[in-house]
């Protein structure tokens, strides 16, 4: 009797303990398979790409980063007042007038081109860049030789130049005595000094002028004629007793500059002799303004 308890307690020891065997054996199936997944997580690559709902911002373009380039080179600004300012070319483009960089004119049958000085630092030398003379004679001269005369700039005489100069419809002159016009002069200029057309109205000198001008003399005119020509009744304006200024050319004179009276005194002759005051024009800068701005001149040949 006693065997056999035994036998049944050491057949339930043996079950129970293989239970336990069993059930360990399941328990740890499942752990075995965690422990295999995140080994294999562990070894997956590192490139993994980013989760879509968490796009790349847009401000950060694939290219190289911004530090990394170079940046775009800003032209050198042009400083008017210091007058550094280069072109491309190396070279410094000081034009006449925007888009105009020069002329030609005829001066004593050649072709002479008129420009200016391309050296930026450039400065006015000599007689003309002397800024005080004693006055009298050197005294400043208004700007309007006469309300019905026109002053005219450097620009204006270029159009001058182009225009009625090449048509033949117009004379430039150089009224300063021939001593000064032998010293250099602007081309295209010929020299009539004012002391010729300051000369009497019948002088027979200034006559021959006028008629170089394109006046004509006229013969004798009648009381009723001349009556009309002055309460202005006739269809032509340019004419007087003694002259018909209907051809007569466009005159623009000039001399030293805004301190001299030469061309000032020429022009108040030409007046008083009857010519045309809408055919005169007075370049007041004349050879001063004209050699400041570096322009072209001229020595006179002969």
């Amino acid at each position: 009797m006693m065997k056999r308890t035994n036998l049944v307690m050491t057949t339930l020891v043996a079950a129970l303990i293989l239970g336990a065997a069993s059930l360990a054996a399941q328990e740890a199936k499942p752990a075995a398979r965690a422990a295999a997944t995140a080994s294999a997580d562990k070894a997956a690559p590192a490139a993994v790409a980013a989760p879509a709902d968490k796009p790349a911002p847009a401000d950060k373009p694939a290219t190289a980063p911004a530090e990394n380039v170079a940046p775009a080179e800003k032209p050198a600004p042009v400083d008017e007042e210091s007058e550094e300012h280069v072109a491309a070319d190396g070279e410094y483009p000081i034009q006449l007038i925007d888009g105009k960089s020069y002329l030609h004119v005829i001066h004593q049958g050649k072709s002479v081109k008129i420009q200016r000085v391309q050296d930026p630092n450039y400065e006015l030398k000599g007689y003309f860049a002397k800024t005080g003379r004693r006055c009298p004679p050197f005294c400043l001269q208004p700007e309007h030789v006469d309300p019905r005369v026109a002053t005219v700039g450097e620009v204006e005489v270029f159009a001058f130049m182009e225009r009625q100069l090449r048509d033949h419809t117009g004379i430039l002159i150089d009224s300063r005595t021939p001593s000064w016009y032998q010293k250099g002069t602007i081309p295209g200029s010929v020299n009539i000094p004012f002391t010729m057309l300051t000369k009497k109205p019948d002088d027979p000198e200034l006559a021959e002028v006028l008629k170089s001008f394109g006046a004509k003399p006229r013969g004798e005119v009648g009381f009723i004629e001349r009556k009309l020509e002055e309460w202005g009744l006739t269809e032509n304006p340019y004419m007087t007793d003694k002259w018909d200024f209907t051809e007569a050319k466009d005159l623009m004179l000039w001399c030293n500059g805004p301190a001299c009276g030469q061309s000032p005194r020429a022009i108040h002759g030409l007046i008083e002799v009857g010519y045309p005051t809408d055919k005169i024009f007075y370049y007041r800068g004349g050879m001063q303004i004209w050699q400041l701005f570096g322009l072209t001149t001229v020595i006179p040949e002969g």
